[in-house]
């Protein structure tokens, strides 16, 4: 057994970001069908809050708080919702965007190996589990959403040894650092975000890998040559449009993961992986990943 302890931070430089959010009082039957309308409408991630776990606005049986990465993209969801949703937007600074995700991101067990842990927590692990220690601080990759999930349960089933990965939108790095651990020999994460960048840098180094990674703010079209396992975890629209760049950077024989797909976009999916062999679908809630074989 191994102790995993927290990881000790220093202070970033960076100036610290206002987050939009979208508040909405919803009753429990209405879930799922608000949830998914806030996530057509570009959320990033979508918490239901109830009188059992955080405190939730006064109205209806629950709360729905979601993350936006701009105010354009909240303001539109505030109108597709309607006025008789009335949602509400508000906006949180920094540290206390983080300092909110720490309540609730708790150590989770992914698949039969990897156990992702905040980088604030204790754990100890058996011989045959991978931890992967994040602080997910400013950028997208917690491990607490489907679409993470299922990036790295196929990324525990599909990473052999010795492999080249190239990690597109990389957040907070959590994909790159789980393919590290598992054995590939090297891996290059991109995001357009430099503050994800840096905080994938963070949990890199805290997990001891900085000669095997690459990290940078590199387009795609950028990044010279091609890869065993290209995955991406970034919305359905998003991946639609860099498909052909997608397909380009996989070696022959390799794999291409993409998550970050709703359920019912897998038929406008499909025409992404044209050329490509052994396509399979792996569902979670109302999330898909795919994955092909060039």
């Amino acid at each position: 057994m191994k102790h995993h302890g927290p990881m000790k931070h220093r202070e970033s430089e960076i100036d610290l970001p206002r987050y939009p959010y979208v508040h909405v009082d919803v009753r429990s039957e209405q879930v799922e069908l608000i949830s998914l309308k806030l996530f057509e409408s570009g959320a990033l991630g979508v918490e239901e809050r109830t009188d059992e776990t955080m405190s939730k606005a006064e109205g209806g049986e629950v709360t729905l708080v979601a993350s936006f990465s701009c105010f354009s993209d909240a303001e539109r969801a505030i109108e597709a919702l309607g006025a008789e949703l009335a949602g509400s937007l508000q906006v949180v600074h920094g540290d206390a965007w983080r300092d909110a995700w720490r309540r609730f991101f708790q150590t989770t067990k992914i698949g039969s190996r990897l156990v992702v842990l905040p980088s604030w927590g204790a754990y100890v692990s058996t011989a045959d589990e991978v931890v992967l220690t994040v602080d997910p601080g400013y950028a997208f990759g917690s491990g607490m959403h489907e679409s993470t999930q299922l990036a790295l349960a196929i990324i525990e089933s599909r990473i052999q040894g010795g492999e080249s990965v190239l990690d597109v939108g990389c957040g907070s790095g959590i994909l790159t650092l789980a393919t590290l651990l598992l054995g590939a020999k090297r891996a290059v994460g991109i995001d357009l975000d430099p503050v994800a960048i840096e905080v994938a840098k963070t949990n890199l180094t805290h997990s001891g890998f900085t000669d095997q990674v690459e990290l940078s703010t590199c387009a795609i079209t950028d990044i010279p040559g091609e890869y065993d396992l290209v995955v991406a975890n970034i919305e359905a629209d998003t991946l639609t449009h860099m498909a052909t760049s997608l397909l380009a950077k996989i070696k022959p024989g390799g794999r291409l993961v993409l998550s970050g797909i709703l359920a019912h976009q897998e038929d406008a999916m499909r025409p992404c992986f044209e050329g490509l062999a052994d396509l399979e679908v792996h569902p979670q809630c109302d999330w898909i990943a795919m994955t092909a074989r060039k």
